[in-house]
């Protein structure tokens, strides 16, 4: 059931003008990032499961055009954001690494004797579509050698066994790396996206007006993420099998060296950050977004600690800043090159 909509008032068409003046929007590098890379989309930007169900949907964003001016309705900040972070499909970010991006991305990297999932998207069927996307047109074969989830938030594991299958999980042939101890984990996984969860789904509507219709005056995307994802969800879980508990700590997975920063109480209560130096590749999951820390949230998550955001980004510029040449994220078009730290 959808809500109607009405026109901005006249006080929000003069904040919403005067706001234009604030924001460098003749800079268009943000746009060349988020295309950089691009390999192809889907055939009329929707992708369906295999039974048939639309599981996602672009098109109601093509009215978000990108030589488009914010309509008077819209602030010009998001306005800019949602046109960049609307685009979906494979995208190569540097030999090894790609992301099949949705409203969260399926990051997969190419290492030399196995894939290695970094972050599962919100549904299986997702998650499954973007394999086989990436699959179809790398036509590479290679088995998944291991997944990691970088923080303990649904829309990071709900897609896992689109993925693999929790018998491989359980022998021990494919390990999931997570943040915390297996138990911690496990713990803020289910009690905030499960035992809350009906009460959090909810507020995350009112939120994010995900009811609203997808307009200039309705639904403008979610600032983070293009908010399209949320139909015929298919949510599934499977435990970590191996948990990262200290900064520093390195696990082999594919062939390659990954090394974790332990990052906890920060976007979520289990949380680390991800450093490929085969590849000099760097994810701080979702400590670094192109948008502002979401310290308190509307829809009952635990308020954040600031200090926490600011100590482990510092740490980790420390610990790999001088050698960072690209940095990419779950919701998050990458930033090339050393000298902009490689973090947004």
């Amino acid at each position: 059931m959808g809500a109607e909509t009405k026109p901005a008032t006249p006080f929000t068409v003069e904040v919403n003008r005067a706001a234009v003046d604030d924001y460098p929007m003749s800079d268009r590098e943000d746009f060349g990032d988020a295309d950089r890379g691009f390999i192809t989309g889907w055939d009329n930007d929707q992708v369906f499961n295999d039974n048939g169900d639309l599981i996602h949907d672009g098109r109601p964003l093509e009215y978000i055009a990108d030589d488009k001016p914010a309509p008077e309705s819209v602030n010009p900040s998001l306005w800019r954001q949602s046109q960049v972070v609307k685009r979906s499909g494979l995208y190569k970010v540097v030999d090894g690494l790609y992301q099949v991006r949705f409203a969260v991305n399926l990051t997969i990297v190419d290492a030399p004797d196995g894939l290695v999932i970094i972050d599962t998207t919100t549904s299986a069927d997702l998650a499954k579509a973007g394999l086989e996307l990436f699959r179809r047109e790398l036509n590479n074969d290679k088995p998944i050698a291991a997944i990691i989830y970088t923080h303990t938030h649904f829309d990071h594991y709900a897609g896992v066994k689109g993925l693999v299958d929790e018998a491989d999980v359980a022998s021990g042939k494919v390990p999931i790396v997570a943040p915390g101890t297996i138990e911690s984990f496990n713990k803020f996984a289910i009690g905030e996206n499960v035992i809350t969860g009906n009460a959090m789904s909810r507020r995350m509507g009112y939120t994010f007006g995900l009811i609203l219709p997808q307009c200039d005056c309705g639904l403008v995307t979610v600032g983070l993420s293009p908010g399209t994802d949320n139909m015929n969800i298919h949510m599934t879980y499977i435990p970590p099998t191996d948990g990262i508990t200290k900064t520093g700590e390195v696990r082999n997975l594919g062939g390659w060296d990954f090394e974790f920063l332990y990052a906890p109480d920060t976007e979520a209560p289990e949380e680390m950050h991800i450093w490929i130096p085969a590849i000099k590749a760097l994810t701080c999951a979702e400590n670094a977004n192109h948008s502002m820390h979401n310290i308190q949230t509307i829809r009952g998550a635990r308020t954040r600690d600031a200090r926490n955001f600011a100590r482990y980004l510092d740490e980790t510029l420390v610990r790999w800043g001088d050698e960072v040449e690209v940095h990419h994220g779950p919701h998050t078009w990458p930033v090339w090159g050393n000298a902009t730290g490689g973090i947004p």
